[in-house]
């Protein structure tokens, strides 16, 4: 992510040199920290900015492996004590089956019910 705080001809310029080293994900995550500096340079701030958003992926990381080690399993996922299941396709289909069985629950007539109308 180039710098917000630098101006539109700066950033275009660092694209423009981008493109030209040819910019494919591949090819800028197997390129040296050192050759982006000299390709998006005089863009401002990049190094603060990706060492930020390294650490922000590194405590997501721990976070979703964890949430797949412990929720999201392969084998009896517990999508009904999961958050996103209301997002996820699994959680959505498993729990399409268990909210008809509860409202058909609530709509049938209960048997222990009297009838109270007179």
């Amino acid at each position: 992510m180039l710098s917000s705080q630098t101006k539109d001809q700066v950033t275009f310029a660092a694209i423009e040199k981008l493109k030209a080293y040819g910019l494919t994900i591949e090819n800028i995550l197997t390129t040296s920290t050192s050759k982006i500096g000299e390709l998006i340079y005089p863009v401002g701030f990049w190094k603060t900015r990706m060492g930020q958003k390294t650490e922000e992926w590194d405590e997501l990381n721990v976070l979703l492996v964890g949430f797949a080690q412990q929720t999201c399993v392969p084998v009896s996922p517990m999508c009904e004590f999961c958050l996103n299941s209301k997002i996820c396709h699994e959680g959505r289909r498993r729990s399409r089956g268990k909210a008809e069985e509860e409202t058909k629950k609530k709509l049938s007539p209960r048997k222990d019910r009297k009838d109270t109308k007179t």
